[in-house]
């Protein structure tokens, strides 16, 4: 086996060959196989032996969002390639065509927002590999975590504390925008809390893989829903929205960068539109705490993954190596996790008021998972609008 030391830091993962004015002083070292004839993975290096581990801001220009364009087209007017045009005529009187062959399932599932994501996984994965822009497969990776149940787990416990919440803001016809989703689990959330009702949502990321994906089951399902490609450093709207939410997203954002994301997400609401901003906080790590804790979280990976026994069109060396990229990159989140204080300062510096303060049962239900304290992290609710 090789040793290969990788140093998280800036907007995510970088190889240390690659360099970094902006890395944590910390080196984790990555287990990884040499091998002269190893074939390429999803966003290697040109040789297929370097991983440049590193999510890569796609600084993207977007013109303004057209109030008027129809549902579940992009923000630039075009339809999802793959899919016919949902809507003909307007608004929301539309009769729907069903989506390409090899797109999600038209035939909506027993719950209107369940995605199902071991059903989906193939899919996913095959989207992804076509279509993720990230600098490793983070998006064929995200597909086999949720698939596995290795992440994602504690969402239908968590919706209970966001429920009282985000629901009273929301009416038919509300503005939802969802910053940030590495698939349909964040829009999936935000539908089961509206129940009966009909927001209109955007979901906004920078890598189009997962905005394929919501596209798909949008329409399948006769969603209102648009999406939005662009990078929250470079968002740009005014006025816009009449809520925001920040659902697991900042930990993915540099500290230092994160005080302009809420900045630019806080211009883009409407006046007296809410930001919901739930993040995962967490006292700080010693190195041999986040190796120990590493080394627990990819053995508990790998089981689950054998347990879950996915058909996948992947080698299990590949998935392996994936799952070790995917520890490594949970480790360097937990090295950076935001604190309370450091988001309530950032909402107060953006021009937000806060409004409302809940804790997710996140730290309660991994302690009765029996997670080892140095992987117990808390989960805070964060609300607070924009004064009118």
């Amino acid at each position: 086996m090789q040793l290969a030391n990788v140093a998280f830091g800036g907007s995510g993962l970088k190889s240390s060959a690659g360099g970094s004015a902006n890395t944590i002083p910390f080196l984790l070292a990555v287990l990884i196989r040499p091998s002269a004839n190893r074939r390429p993975s999803v966003r290697s290096g040109a040789n297929g032996n370097d991983y440049r581990h590193a999510l890569g801001r796609a600084f993207l220009r977007i013109d303004a969002i057209d109030q008027a364009m129809p549902f579940n087209q992009r923000v630039d007017g075009s339809i999802p390639s793959g899919l016919t045009n949902p809507i003909e005529g307007s608004g929301r009187s539309s009769r729907w065509r069903a989506p390409a062959k090899g797109t999600m399932a038209t035939v909506p599932p027993s719950s209107l927002w369940d995605d199902d994501p071991r059903a989906h996984a193939a899919h996913g994965i095959e989207v992804a590999r076509e279509l993720c822009s990230c600098e490793y497969p983070y998006h064929v990776l995200w597909s086999i975590l949720r698939a596995a149940d290795i992440t994602g787990s504690l969402r239908y416990q968590e919706d209970e504390a966001l429920t009282p919440v985000l629901r009273p803001l929301l009416q038919s016809g509300t503005r939802v925008l969802i910053a940030g989703s590495a698939d349909t689990g964040t829009l999936c959330v935000a539908g089961r809390i509206a129940g009966a009702l009909r927001p209109q949502f955007t979901v906004l990321d920078r890598c189009p893989a997962p905005l394929r994906l919501i596209e798909e089951f949008a329409t399948a399902r006769q969603l209102a829903c648009r999406t939005l490609r662009v990078d929250l450093l470079a968002l740009d709207e005014g006025a816009r929205w009449d809520v925001v939410l920040v659902n697991y997203t900042l930990q993915y954002v540099a500290a230092a960068d994160r005080g302009q994301v809420l900045k630019n997400l806080a211009r883009s609401l409407a006046p007296g539109g809410t930001l919901i901003c739930v993040a995962k906080t967490g006292v700080p790590l010693s190195p041999s705490q986040a190796a120990d804790s590493q080394s627990a979280w990819l053995d508990k990976a790998r089981r689950k993954f054998r347990a879950a026994e996915l058909d996948l069109r992947l080698a299990p060396s590949e998935v392996d190596e994936m799952l070790i990229m995917a520890a490594a990159g949970r480790t360097a989140r937990r090295l950076q996790l935001p604190t309370e204080e450091e988001l309530v300062r950032g909402l107060h510096e953006a021009g937000l008021v806060l409004d409302r303060e809940a804790v997710s049962p996140r730290k309660q239900l991994l302690e009765a998972e029996g997670a080892p304290q140095t992987d117990v992290e808390s989960s805070i609710i964060l609300a607070a609008f924009r004064p009118a």
